[in-house]
């Protein structure tokens, strides 16, 4: 065999064995969740139809908005500065 073809074969065995990783680690994963799950399917379908799950959601929802805005508005100071800044070291400097 070349070294060409052993190099070719090599990446293939490589690709197939992290494939095979990856799928025991779900595999493994899921198995784990439902041996350590904290309450039944039952209980957690009837408390993602509650009014206390919807409250919750909503909740953070809006906590996650606040986030995006104040995210947003010391961005745009950030950026207000540093383009003030960049403007005198470009007049300073002649660049």
């Amino acid at each position: 065999m070349c070294k060409k073809c052993k190099e070719i074969r090599k990446k293939k065995q490589h690709k197939f064995f992290n494939r095979i990783k990856i799928g025991t680690g779900l595999l493994a994963g899921g198995v784990l969740g439902m041996l350590f799950a904290p309450k039944k399917g039952r209980e957690v379908r009837s408390y993602l139809t509650s009014s206390e799950f919807k409250g919750r959601l909503k909740r953070a929802r809006s906590r996650a908005e606040d986030a995006k805005e104040y995210v947003q508005e010391k961005a745009f100071v950030a950026k207000n500065r540093f383009q003030r800044f960049w403007g005198a070291v470009r007049k300073r400097f002649g660049i």
